[in-house]
């Protein structure tokens, strides 16, 4: 499953969505050792398969950009505070940035080329009372506008915050380490925009945002920073386009069990 490298201009980014159905045996022989140990430490089935699909994903999507072998690509995920393989995967050497995310019956996987990338999506059903997190995750403004929104329905409206907020400290590896408290979002009926930062202000027109579409019953957002920053009058723009993984998930799995 090697072979030519497909065009990836610097600063186009892809999003690759799949279901937890996808996954297939063939697809274990793409996860590294660390990978496989984890995934027998799930005890929910749906869960191994949601990890399954997003550790071979991964791996298929940056093969396409680099024309290597997906078994042969290396992922690192060692987090950066204490060494642990639980930080934001990382691709040495590929040039490019990649970020996973699944909820429910949603797998996702993005990759850029010269930019950092953080997705996150979230199942609505499976969320508790917007209530419990409000104090967790808004600022007192966010937290205001959302009580003052009418005919929106209050959970969609928390995710939608809570998507955006997540995929901007995904962006930045910092994850749940940086409260969501101190970062502050634009509010969920309008185009998604980092405001504020607390500890990262340098970043305001910088990461960009972007609204995905992971289908009814699910809300979804993207973050993308260039690396290294360009300088102002540079023009960089940045396109974000979404896909079905399953064509990748399939066509490997046709592979590895089609007859010698």
């Amino acid at each position: 499953m090697n072979g030519h490298a497909a065009a990836t201009p610097h600063g186009h980014c892809e999003v690759w969505w799949a279901g937890p159905e996808l996954a297939r045996a063939a697809h274990l022989a793409l996860l590294d050792a660390t990978e496989l140990d984890r995934r027998e430490r799930l005890r929910d089935p749906d869960d191994r398969a949601r990890f399954t699909v997003a550790a071979a994903l991964l791996r298929l999507v940056v093969s396409r950009h680099t024309g290597d072998d997906p078994a042969a690509v290396t992922v690192d995920r060692t987090c950066d505070d204490c060494g642990r393989m639980h930080g934001k995967p990382r691709v040495p050497g590929s040039g490019l940035g990649v970020s996973i995310s699944h909820s429910g019956g949603r797998v996702a996987v993005a990759c850029g080329r010269g930019v950092e990338v953080g997705i996150d999506v979230e199942e609505l059903s499976r969320q508790p009372d917007p209530a419990a997190l409000v104090d967790h995750v808004l600022t007192d403004l966010e937290a205001a506008h959302l009580n003052a929104i009418n005919g929106t329905d209050p959970s969609h409206a928390l995710l939608t915050y809570w998507t955006r907020k997540e995929a901007v400290l995904k962006t930045t590896g910092d994850g749940l380490r940086v409260p969501m408290t101190s970062v502050a979002v634009s509010p969920p009926l309008h185009w998604p925009r980092l405001e504020a930062h607390a500890s990262r202000p340098e970043l305001i027109g910088r990461l960009q945002m972007w609204p995905l579409h992971p289908g009814p019953g699910y809300v979804a957002a993207i973050g993308v920073l260039p690396t290294p920053a360009p300088v102002a009058d540079s023009g960089l723009s940045h396109v974000v386009q979404e896909a079905d993984g399953a064509v990748l998930l399939d066509d490997f799995q046709a592979i590895r069990t089609s007859p010698a």
